[in-house]
Formats: C-alpha cells, sequence, structure tokens
C-alpha cells in the first residue's frame, strides 16, 4: 500500500473519516536494510529472519501545545546499542 501511496492525505487516505485530523498528510519512505541489518533487526526479537518490510514515516507535524510541568522538553535523543560478547 505504502509503495503505492507514499504519500497520505485527508482525500486520498484509505478510509478518508479515519484519517487523523491534526495531520495535514503524512509521507512514508522505503527503508532497505542489507541482510547484516536484517538479521540483526530479527535477532533483537528473537528470532530468525522473516520476510519483512521497514517503512520509515516523515513529516508528522508535533502539536505546538503547552508542555506540561515536570521537567524540561527533550531536545535531542541518542541511542546505543552495545553487543554482548
Amino acid at each position: 500500500y505504502f509503495q503505492s501511496k507514499p504519500k497520505l492525505d485527508p482525500v486520498s487516505a484509505f478510509i478518508p473519516n479515519s484519517f487523523p485530523v491534526e495531520f495535514e498528510e503524512i509521507r512514508t519512505e522505503f527503508v532497505s536494510l542489507n541482510y547484516e541489518q536484517t538479521n540483526y533487526l530479527w535477532g533483537l526479537f528473537g528470532g530468525s529472519y522473516h520476510p519483512s518490510v521497514i517503512y520509515k514515516f516523515r513529516t508528522i507535524p508535533i502539536d505546538n501545545m503547552e508542555l506540561t510541568p515536570g521537567g524540561p522538553a527533550i531536545q535531542m535523543t541518542d541511542v546505543n546499542a552495545l553487543h554482548k560478547k
């Protein structure tokens, strides 16, 4: 579905009434992993490789609403994966 329609908007959505009203559009991008990356991904899930497709969702707007008290806004994230030896 996402290969034929990489851009979704309220008019072109499969079920227009269920498209989130706060989004103008949602874009998808096919991600091609090599064999090693795919094997690592499925190894994290505890299984062997299964045919799969991975898409990256882009241009999803984030509402600029008031922050709730309790801490500062997250400005940057960093993920470090460590391999067991």
